[in-house]
Order: C-alpha cells, then sequence, then structure tokens
C-alpha cells in the first residue's frame, strides 16, 4: 500500500512541529515528528490500525484516526492498495471544525 497526504495535512504536521520546537525546544520537535512518522510507518502494514472517526460516522468515507501525541490525530481513510492522510488535527479544536475541513477532502 501507498501513502498519499493531503497537503493540509502536510502543514498541519509541519506546523504543529514547529510550534513545539519553539516553545519547547529542538528535541522535543524530534520526537514529535518521530512520533508520526512511526504511525505513518505502520499503516501499509496494519491499515485499519485507525479507529473510526466517531465524529465523522455520517461521511459516506470511512475516516479512521490514530492519536499522535498529546492533543492531535491523524486522520486518514483506506482507499483500494492506497492510504490517504486527510488531516492531522489538533483534538482541542471543535469537532464542527474537523467536520468542516474535511467535507471537501473526498
Amino acid at each position: 500500500m501507498t501513502i498519499k497526504w493531503d497537503k493540509g495535512a502536510r502543514q498541519s504536521v509541519d506546523a504543529t512541529a514547529q510550534y513545539i520546537a519553539e516553545h519547547d525546544g529542538a528535541m522535543a520537535s524530534a520526537d514529535f515528528l518521530e512520533e508520526v512518522l512511526h504511525v505513518v510507518r505502520l499503516l501499509p502494514l496494519v491499515p485499519y490500525l485507525g479507529a473510526l472517526e466517531r465524529l465523522l460516522y455520517r461521511s459516506k468515507v470511512k475516516f479512521r484516526s490514530i492519536v499522535v501525541g498529546k492533543y492531535n490525530k491523524l486522520i486518514y481513510y483506506v482507499r483500494q492498495d492506497e492510504i490517504v492522510i486527510v488531516d492531522f488535527w489538533d483534538t482541542r479544536m471543535s469537532p464542527k471544525t474537523l467536520v468542516r475541513r474535511l467535507q471537501n477532502k473526498i
């Protein structure tokens, strides 16, 4: 299986890493990025690792999520031989924000 990143999801990971670097230091940011990469490396081996995302249960697409770090979820779905990472969401935001953000990404 291949991994396909949505541009916005990749930007969210980068922005989160930058924020962590500024507030907690370069090592904390590197640890965070390693955790994200670890999860992404697991997905081709176990595509259904993430739980079905309950906030998006009404969607036609079966979105899955994996918690990364304290406050973030990697949101993705499985399509034939591809895993599409569509968002990297800060769980402290309103759930309505996640729903709005993903309405146009399927």
